[in-house]
């Protein structure tokens, strides 16, 4: 019963913060700097036009409404597409540890029952040097796919020999550039790439980028309008 309360207390909650979130009037404004190509206004009051230049945390749609007698205040809603200018730098070192021939091969079995661990013999544990791991559970079924809480758990260790591995100019270059347009995807809500220009340099063991990207992407958040606050009120 008393967990039955609670869930039907987290559930009642998470509505009404769902709900409460839902009614909270918000502006949309710039998450940074860009020339604006389009947009569309679902609701609030459009404060941008195409071929306008904005600055970052300025309002592109307004949650207040002129409607003549009154002033209303909503939840903005729209999409605003921008050009937008971003600059990345990463580094790498040139060299790195390669693995080379497996040197051996270790096992450790124990036996889980519920939350404990038993070491099936004394010394199934391997506790020194550094080694690939695979781990598996077989657990214990009787006749009928009764599964008892009981498993046997074999863990294999894979040592290797390592040898130093020098990059290639071309391979930094090649392996920067997928990392770097990877990363700046996922900084942007939507959108897409549409100029870049990349430059890989060594210096003293590693190798930098410098890279600035040209992009079409959607630059409007969220942002609460905060009692007394006129920011994109219309007057």
């Amino acid at each position: 019963i008393r967990k039955r309360l609670c869930l039907h207390v987290l559930i009642l909650t998470k509505s009404f913060v769902d709900e409460e979130q839902a009614n909270t009037p918000v502006n949309i404004v710039a998450s940074l700097d860009g020339y604006i190509l389009s947009g569309t206004v679902e609701e609030g009051t459009a404060m941008f036009q195409p071929g306008q230049t904005v600055k970052a945390g300025q309002v592109l749609i307004s949650g207040y409404t002129d409607c003549g007698i009154a002033v209303s205040v909503s939840r903005a809603r729209g999409e605003i597409y921008a050009e937008t200018r971003r600059i990345l730098k990463g580094v790498t070192p040139s060299q790195y540890a390669k693995k080379c021939a497996e040197k051996q091969i270790g096992r450790k079995i124990s036996l889980v029952y519920q939350k404990k661990r038993i070491n099936l013999w004394k010394d199934s544990g391997i506790s020194e040097g550094t080694c690939g791991r695979m781990y598996k559970e077989y657990y214990i079924n009787l006749p009928g796919d009764f599964a008892l809480p009981i498993a046997i758990c074999v863990e294999t260790y894979y040592a290797y020999d390592t040898e130093r591995y020098s990059l290639t100019q071309e391979e930094t270059e090649a392996v920067l550039s997928l990392r770097a347009e990877d990363y700046m995807a996922q900084q942007m809500i939507a959108g897409e790439f549409l100029k870049k220009a990349e430059e890989v340099h060594a210096q003293e063991g590693t190798f930098l980028l410098h890279a600035s990207y040209v992009c079409r992407e959607m630059i409007g958040k969220v942002q609460e309008i905060q009692i007394g606050d006129t920011n994109g009120k219309i007057d």
